[in-house]
């Protein structure tokens, strides 16, 4: 194996690199558009559970509206029947039937104010999310006109470097090329290849034989790291 195809083996993990960063700002930038329809689902939720809230809301003021009109109407009998009881015992019992009906109506229209002030505000959340809504697809619309655009710049320059890259493996001896690849499947991208340090990888710090440094050196065989497996490089071919 010639040295120069170690060189254009480190060449070719190089521009892996840099597609790397390219393809991780894609994923980013599609991340912007994920990130907004998640926040767009989220809304939708928050109405449709504000909207539930509502409508229990207006069941229990139903409710109470029903039983404050009882008790009211169950005062003015009470009234009309105490203007005509001559017994002072029965009028003083029903007085405190009275009385004890006005708290519980007073306490009842305390309950709907309540009420009312807590559909006024689920209203105002209800107009902030529609609101969200009518703005949220023209943003989603230009945010994605923007992603794409950013993309496409990206899938252009990762375009023009797998070109180059194609070109180095056309040049390497298909033997070694095939190890290379074959590293590919059980080696992290971008750290497939790993030169020799006083003696030791340089990812993993394993101790190299001298009789592999020697044969490493020369350019004439791949060998590989025996504890991380990596492909070993010689000296004089730099690490880009």
């Amino acid at each position: 194996m010639a040295i120069n195809d170690f060189r254009n083996l480190i060449e070719i993990q190089s521009l892996q690199k840099v597609i790397l960063e390219h393809e991780k700002q894609i994923q980013a930038n599609n991340h912007r558009i994920t990130y907004l329809n998640s926040m767009k689902d989220k809304r939708a939720l928050e109405k449709e559970q504000t909207l539930n809230d509502k409508e229990q809301l207006k069941k229990q003021m139903s409710q109470l509206e029903k039983e404050l009109f009882q008790k009211e109407t169950l005062i003015e009998k009470n009234k009309s029947q105490l203007a005509t009881i001559t017994d002072q015992q029965i009028a003083e019992n029903v007085q405190s039937s009275i009385d004890e009906l006005e708290t519980q109506t007073n306490l009842m229209q305390e309950e709907i104010l309540s009420i009312l002030d807590r559909e006024e505000t689920l209203e105002s959340k209800i107009t902030e999310i529609t609101q969200f809504f009518s703005s949220i697809d023209t943003t989603i619309a230009e945010i994605q006109e923007e992603v794409n655009h950013d993309n496409q710049a990206e899938e252009k320059k990762i375009a023009g470097l797998n070109e180059r890259i194609h070109g180095l493996k056309s040049i390497i001896e298909p033997q070694f090329l095939k190890q290379y690849h074959n590293t590919a499947k059980r080696i992290p991208p971008g750290t497939i290849l790993s030169q020799i340090q006083g003696g030791a990888c340089q990812y993993c710090r394993f101790n190299v034989p001298t009789i592999m440094i020697n044969q490493i050196e020369s350019g004439d065989r791949m060998e590989f790291c025996s504890s991380c497996g990596r492909i070993l490089c010689p000296v004089n071919a730099v690490l880009r």
